[in-house]
């Protein structure tokens, strides 16, 4: 499979541009964040691939470095999220904050990019923000004026991605919380506010 293009930025169109190599034009869909780095038509460049394979064609997308690439692949493992959707998540939020976004459970900052509904951004949140979150340093979250993501917040995320309201969720992880402390893990604290939304149910 293609792993990277070199070659001849040769025309650019919003969204899409065309990479010749050796004669040959590869027309390429790119976010915004690898948009904004390109140098003008002309130029040499170098970019990571992925090409998606669907019933309906061929595509090929293009990313600057390989922190754009790879939170693209990440965001294809989500059901719900094509590559257009991924797409646009970059250009959106480029890779850091999309990065930081997810680790904190922002589902209403996930929303604002077209075509990412609540419980699509619900999902990627559940699904991501675990994995993300081990990867975020204290020091990234602290220069992007941010916080590391909690056991409560993970908790809270989890809930309300099956479906809690947050106002419901939130009061629920805090009672479990008082009771197991602080210390304790997300899934404990999931089982712990499950078993108290149940009861008020």
């Amino acid at each position: 499979m293609l792993a990277f293009l070199r070659g001849t930025l040769a025309a650019v169109e919003k969204e899409m541009i065309v990479v010749e190599v050796n004669g040959i034009g590869f027309q390429l869909q790119v976010p915004a964040s690898t948009l904004g780095r390109l140098p003008g038509p002309g130029a040499e460049v170098k970019l990571h691939t992925y090409l998606a394979a669907r019933e309906d064609g061929v595509s090929l997308y293009g990313f600057w470095g390989p922190d754009e690439l790879a939170i693209f692949r990440l965001l294809l493992n989500v059901g719900g999220v094509g590559p257009k959707g991924a797409v646009g998540l970059l250009s959106a939020l480029g890779p850091q904050k999309l990065r930081l976004a997810i680790a904190q459970g922002d589902v209403d900052g996930l929303t604002r990019t077209p075509g990412i509904g609540k419980k699509t951004a619900q999902r990627i949140v559940l699904e991501l923000k675990e994995k993300l979150a081990r990867e975020i340093s204290p020091l990234e979250a602290q220069i992007a004026g941010t916080k590391a993501p909690s056991e409560e917040e993970d908790a809270v995320a989890a809930l309300t991605a099956l479906g809690y309201l947050e106002s419901e969720a939130r009061k629920a992880v805090r009672a479990a919380a008082d009771e197991s402390g602080s210390a304790a893990p997300a899934a404990s604290l999931v089982r712990s506010a499950l078993k108290k939304l149940g009861k008020k149910a």
